[in-house]
């Protein structure tokens, strides 16, 4: 034990980092789960799933060193060439070798394939991927939307360049109104231009998608001018009703 902890410690930390190295692309696939919840939880799981994925890499490897004759009789078994059981055994004492097997079998071996997917469903679940951001969703189609009142100037002149002309109550507060139809699209619309023109993280992200952005703007003309036009159209039937 001591000649173990001694000689193969340096090779135990290193094949420890393989394997935590490995949890994390496990852990975060598909690449959304980490979006999907709050940071602290996506964190804190991962830990807790790395953690079980190290200690049961520890506990093979120290079962490997301290019963060589049973690693003997399982290597044939795997395919290992008959007569070599005892230069397979002093391979697999290696912490570095079992770290690699170790990782390259978790996703195929049946039985590791089977442990590692059920400790995954439980750090997700206590993650709440992607049950997090699927409630964060409800919440949000069941709450009114509300515009910034720091974006309430701007709109006003975004309205009178489309020829939309509403006052700022029917713009904020009318919500059965169609400019505040207009004005809730608007400000959507508006966040995701500052993320097209600045220099934002999600830049590369837009860029990307440069089409479907392009596509969303000429909607939004399409809308403010058919708004415009309806306020046109009250305005003379309001006229038309006076001159009657």
């Amino acid at each position: 034990m001591d000649s173990l902890l001694a000689s193969e410690a340096f090779e135990f930390g290193l094949g420890a980092f393989f394997v935590i190295f490995h949890a994390y692309g496990r852990f975060n696939t598909p690449v959304s789960n980490r979006s999907s919840t709050t940071r602290w939880r996506f964190n804190g799981c991962f830990v807790l799933y790395s953690g079980a994925l190290v200690l049961i890499y520890w506990l093979v490897t120290f079962f490997a060193w301290v019963s060589p004759e049973v690693v003997d009789r399982i290597l044939p078994l795997l395919g290992w060439p008959a007569g070599s059981e005892m230069e397979g055994s002093d391979l697999f004492r290696s912490p570095l070798t079992i770290a690699l097997i170790f990782t390259a079998l978790l996703p195929n071996f049946p039985v590791l394939k089977k442990v590692d997917h059920k400790l995954l469903r439980i750090f997700w679940d206590l993650a709440e991927i992607p049950g997090h951001a699927v409630k964060l969703a409800h919440r949000m189609y069941r709450a009114p939307y509300h515009i910034f009142p720091m974006k309430f100037n701007e709109m006003e002149r975004e309205a009178k360049a489309f020829d939309i002309p509403a006052n700022r109550s029917e713009l904020t507060d009318d919500h059965a109104s169609p400019a505040f139809a207009w004005a809730t699209a608007w400000s959507l619309i508006n966040e995701v231009r500052h993320w097209h023109e600045g220099s934002s993280r999600y830049h590369r992200f837009i860029q990307e998608r440069e089409s479907e952005y392009e596509a969303l703007s000429m909607e939004f003309t399409t809308l403010s001018s058919r708004v415009a036009a309806y306020y046109r159209r009250l305005e003379e039937l309001g006229g038309a009703s006076a001159a009657y």
